[in-house]
């Protein structure tokens, strides 16, 4: 049997030194499963850089719940994405994500 899509595309990715590029898009898709209704309408991917993903809210509030969060949510993703994704997770405030 042959590559999955998503196999495929990961290598071509890792190939080409974008493979956080990838994976950026595998954690967007899990989010809202792994984050939730309610933090997953005020928070998304930012970006994967050494294995911290950056998650950006929009408003301070959400700061601290995803902080509180961040263990459990790696967690979520991970299992999501069939292997670990980042090691911490650091929070920053954009305003608006454009969510609505």
């Amino acid at each position: 049997m042959g590559l999955s899509i998503a196999d495929a595309l990961g290598g071509y990715l890792a190939s080409r030194g974008l493979a956080e590029v990838g994976m950026l898009a595998a954690l967007t898709a899990c989010w809202p499963a792994a984050a939730g209704e309610e933090l997953a309408a005020h928070a998304r991917p930012l970006r994967l850089s050494d294995d911290v993903l950056v998650v950006a809210v929009d408003h301070p509030s959400y700061v601290v719940a995803l902080e509180l969060e961040a263990a459990r949510l790696l967690a979520a993703l991970a299992a999501c994405c069939g292997r670990p994704v980042a090691n911490r997770m650091k929070v920053t405030v954009r305003g608006t994500l454009g969510l609505e």
